[in-house]
């Protein structure tokens, strides 16, 4: 196979283009948790950037690829709240007490939407 039909170690796969988030950009109340928990049961999430496919999230705990959560973001204004079911595609250990989720969106997101939330 001709080397510009292999696919690159690291190359990007997205389907979509991902937006980095700045941390003014949202309330610090955001959170995450497995769609069967309460949100008694919910873990504080930052989010690090954002596309019509999905998110990139920060997190005190490591959830493995497959497990469905449920996001509440919070704007900073603290003016608009939205919940999203996304699935954890993968996961990269940022700190000895943080995970960096890569995330897909259940329900792909419209341009207007994603733009909403930026």
């Amino acid at each position: 196979m001709p080397a510009e039909q292999t696919e690159k170690k690291g190359a990007e796969r997205r389907g979509s283009v991902r937006y980095p988030c700045s941390a003014e950009s949202f309330s610090t109340d955001n959170s995450c948790r497995p769609i069967t928990a309460t949100k008694r049961e919910a873990w504080t999430a930052i989010i690090r950037d954002l596309s019509t496919g999905g998110m990139g999230i920060i997190v005190p705990r490591r959830f493995e690829p497959g497990t469905l959560l449920t996001i509440d973001l919070e704007d900073a204004a603290r003016t608009s709240h939205n919940s999203f079911v996304v699935r954890v595609m993968h996961i990269t250990q940022e700190t000895e007490n943080s995970w960096l989720l890569g995330c897909a969106f259940t329900s792909k997101l419209s341009e207007a939407e994603l733009l909403s939330l930026m």
